[in-house]
């Protein structure tokens, strides 16, 4: 699938870019939703989508407060979207023979400050009973009151290591404490850092072009800077590194749409794991929930992981995210080839109430 080629048009003297395919209905469409849908908020948002094999890329608002104005290259932090490629990479070592989803975290981690009895598989489908280092007000107080500050993964998970844990497999709870682990896991595995381990096993691979973990790896100049209530302002300067190096492979990766239609289009073709382990990604949790080995499949109105999937329909995956500075949707339907993608850099302008009005401006709908 080749690049679209891209028309920039002003939109009056309202600081709006627009970068579409074409001129057709629907990229048209896509222009104006994408518009309506960002209004008056600082910040912006960028979408990708293919709909019957038709892409198109659309940009609405700025990248910084100094009002530069997004394109559909622009990179972005996408948050949670990271945990999709840390599941990849771990369904990769397990394909070498060098992990064994069902054995406990401690074969790979033998001093690790929690969940060295929970196996790998119940860190990557959220069934392991871990608390959840986000929900910690100690946590979340020093992230932000030390923004300088480099947090090591230890260091995060010391947040969680005197709390009551559930005990393992009785049931689904998102924790962002599992991919800090799973990223424990690769760097001990692969023998090379977290970034590392992605530039070699997927950005490289697949030529993709701003996509990397930024604590630990080259943030791009162009990145998005963010806009949060109390905590950013769209300032490039400000320091994101607590955020960043806090977060660690549950939520530390920048990337663009096109990066990510690459990644996903690349998982869903084989290019990146096996057939047994591709199914093993997509498969639905034991109590009916949505959310695999690193993807969430999606139903009508949101992430299916919150709740149990309706049969009948077909299937899209994918993944969310909310974090400090910007929200993010990245979802294919692997039988149509349809991809939906929305980057905000905006905390109040949230990707997964964009990405179905896209969709539907796109003619991506099912009837």
């Amino acid at each position: 699938m080749g690049k679209p080629r891209f028309t920039q048009i002003a939109l009056r003297l309202s600081l709006v870019a627009i970068v579409a395919t074409a001129c057709s209905a629907e990229s048209l469409d896509v222009e104006e939703t994408l518009v309506r849908f960002v209004g008056n908020a600082e910040g912006g948002a960028v979408v990708l989508t293919v709909c019957s094999g038709v892409e198109t890329a659309a940009a609405a608002g700025v990248a910084n407060a100094a009002g530069q104005p997004l394109n559909p290259q622009t990179p972005f932090r996408v948050g949670s979207i990271s945990k999709t490629f840390i599941g990849v990479i771990i369904l990769q070592l397990v394909d070498e023979g060098r992990i064994d989803l069902d054995r406990p975290v401690s074969d790979y981690l033998p001093e690790a400050i929690v969940g060295g009895d929970v196996t790998v598989r119940s860190l990557l489908n959220h069934r392991s009973g871990l608390p959840d280092t986000t929900d910690q007000e100690p946590f979340n107080d020093d992230v932000l009151a030390q923004r300088d500050r480099s947090f090591t993964p230890d260091e995060v998970l010391e947040y969680v290591s005197d709390l009551p844990a559930r005990t393992p497999d009785t049931r689904f709870s998102y924790s962002n404490t599992n991919y800090v682990l799973l990223g424990q896991v690769v760097e001990m595995v692969d023998g090379v850092d977290l970034n590392t381990a992605l530039q070699k096993r997927i950005v490289e691979p697949l030529d993709l072009e701003a996509t990397v973990f930024a604590s630990s790896g080259t943030v791009p100049e162009e990145l998005a800077a963010g806009w949060s209530p109390g905590i950013l302002k769209g300032d490039p300067d400000e320091s994101y590194k607590s955020i960043a190096t806090s977060t660690f492979a549950a939520g530390d990766l920048v990337s663009t749409t096109d990066d990510l239609r690459r990644f996903l289009v690349a998982l869903f073709e084989g290019d990146l794991v096996s057939e047994e382990s591709l199914a093993e990604v997509i498969a639905k949790s034991v109590d009916g929930y949505g959310y695999g080995l690193g993807l969430g499949r999606l139903a009508p109105g949101g992430p299916a992981w919150l709740r149990p999937t309706p049969d009948g329909q077909l299937p899209a995956y994918g993944h969310n995210s909310n974090a400090a500075g910007g929200t993010a949707m990245m979802l294919i339907e692997p039988d149509t080839g349809n991809i939906v993608i929305a980057l905000t850099n905006n905390t109040r302008l949230v990707a997964d109430n964009a990405a179905p009005l896209i969709a539907k401006a796109a003619g991506c709908n099912q009837e």
